[in-house]
């Protein structure tokens, strides 16, 4: 990773972001921080990613170039000399994490510039397991939908249902469970809502 030595340059500064370094240079200070519990994560990793593209084409696929790791605070830094844009060449940045059992959160940065106190804020894993279950069956007609947190949802058809499903979520919020029954030519729609925290396991009977 590299350091400056060059003087920050925000003070009095609070809008989004200032020049920095006379824009030979971009800088950022951020935290990782857990969704719902605004908890800081230490010791996680934060990745410089860059990309370059032509005028015109769409945007490139962002590769990491550097690394560094959250303090005890959660805070990180990235101070780098980037490459200019060309008439017939495009550089952009961004900063990104991925810690473990949590989903990814990026931040795209315009090079010249410094940021002060971004926050990556990252959803925890979470999971449904579902007992899926016929306890009333009709025929082998018997139908329903289940989706668990907005998901595309799984579909279930026979009498002799009894299955165990894992869902995987995105904790410390409240979900929504959706399922649609279609027995004996009657419909009938459920929705239900549970708050599951991060990193839980939840057990959830559908016993129709």
């Amino acid at each position: 990773m590299l350091h400056s030595c060059i003087k920050d340059q925000s003070e009095g500064y609070s809008g989004d972001k200032v020049p920095y370094g006379n824009k030979t240079r971009t800088k950022i200070e951020g935290v990782v921080l857990e969704y719902g519990t605004r908890k800081p994560l230490a010791n996680v990793m934060v990745f410089l990613d860059e990309t370059h593209y032509a005028p015109f084409s769409g945007g490139g696929t962002f590769y990491p170039i550097d690394t560094t790791f959250t303090d005890t605070e959660g805070k990180f830094v990235y101070d780098f000399k980037h490459i200019p844009d060309e008439d017939h060449l495009f550089w952009d940045y961004q900063v990104r994490t991925e810690p473990y059992l949590y989903y990814p959160d990026e931040y795209e940065m315009e090079s010249g510039y410094q940021y002060k106190n971004k926050e990556l804020i990252v959803e925890p894993y979470s999971f449904i397991r579902a007992h899926i279950k016929n306890v009333n069956p009709f025929d082998d007609e018997d139908y329903i939908f289940v989706s668990i947190g907005g998901a595309t949802g799984e579909s279930f058809k026979g009498r002799n249902i009894d299955e165990i499903n894992i869902f995987f979520l995105k904790g410390n919020k409240k979900i929504k469970i959706l399922t649609r029954l279609d027995r004996n030519k009657i419909e009938t729609e459920k929705i239900d809502s549970i708050y599951i925290n991060g990193h839980d396991t939840l057990d959830y009977d559908i016993f129709y």
